[in-house]
C-alpha cells in the first residue's frame, strides 16, 4: 500500500537512498546489461537486416542513441547509489529519468507512426523517379 503523506512530501524524493545492498547492484546492473546487450542486437538488425533504407535507418539510429543515453543515466544512478553520493542517489533522479524515458517513447512512438511512413512514401517515390527518368 502506497502512504500518500509520505509519497507528496518533498523529503521523501529529495532524501538520498543510501541502504546499498549486493543484491540491488547485482539485480539493477545485470537489468542494465541485459538492456544493454538487447540494443546492441537492436543496432545490429538495424544495420545488416534493414539494409540501406534511408527513412528507417535514420530513425532507429536515433532510437538506438536515445536507448544508450538513458542506459549511461541509468548505470550512473547506480554507481552513485553505491558510492553512496547523497545527493545523485536521491530518488528525485530516479523519477527524472522515468520522465525523460516516457517522453522519449511517445516522441518516438509518434515519429514512427505519424513521420515516418510520409518519409518512407516519399523516399519510394525518388526512387521510382530515380529509376524511370532520364538523367
Amino acid at each position: 500500500m502506497i502512504n500518500w503523506k509520505e509519497f507528496t512530501d518533498t523529503n521523501f524524493w529529495l532524501e538520498p537512498r543510501l541502504a546499498f545492498t549486493l543484491k540491488f547492484f547485482i539485480i539493477s546492473t545485470g537489468v542494465v546489461v541485459f538492456l544493454l546487450l538487447l540494443f546492441g542486437f537492436f543496432f545490429w538488425w538495424n544495420k545488416f537486416k534493414i539494409g540501406k533504407y534511408p527513412p528507417k535507418n535514420k530513425f532507429f539510429r536515433g532510437v538506438f542513441w536515445w536507448l544508450i543515453g538513458l542506459e549511461i543515466f541509468t548505470l550512473f544512478l547506480i554507481f552513485s547509489r553505491g558510492l553512496g553520493l547523497r545527493f545523485l542517489s536521491a530518488r528525485f533522479w530516479w523519477l527524472v529519468l522515468l520522465i525523460i524515458g516516457v517522453f522519449s517513447l511517445i516522441f518516438n512512438l509518434y515519429v514512427y507512426v505519424k513521420q515516418l511512413p510520409t518519409k518512407i512514401k516519399n523516399y519510394e517515390a525518388y526512387l521510382l523517379k530515380k529509376r524511370y527518368l532520364p538523367k
